[in-house]
């Protein structure tokens, strides 16, 4: 049985917490970008959602693979963070922007 000090389990714990801090650094870009929130949930959910979803009903396991390798659900926290970075940036350049 795994205990709450157990290795695996706190570090099972921080990546949870690791990614979805990043879903949402992400997601804060994305609004700061959009500026409308049904567009930014629409715009989340497909960025997380659909290539998962589409990696499925591809046949070629080549094809299934590359797009779970770029996919922010199944790519893990490195690639998230990325996204959120990105996002972040693009959202912080078009606010100051619109705001000064």
């Amino acid at each position: 049985m795994l205990e709450a000090g157990d290795g695996h389990t706190r570090q099972a714990f921080l990546g949870a917490v690791v990614y979805l801090c990043a879903v949402g650094v992400f997601s804060l870009g994305i609004a700061l970008v959009l500026r409308h929130t049904a567009a930014t949930i629409t715009t989340m959910l497909t960025v997380l959602f659909v290539p998962a979803i589409l990696a499925r009903f591809v046949t070629d396991p080549a094809w299934q693979q590359r797009i779970s390798d770029y996919s922010p659900m199944t790519a893990g926290r490195g690639t998230l963070s990325t996204y959120a970075a990105v996002a972040l940036l693009l959202g912080a350049v078009a606010f100051q922007h619109r705001e000064a």
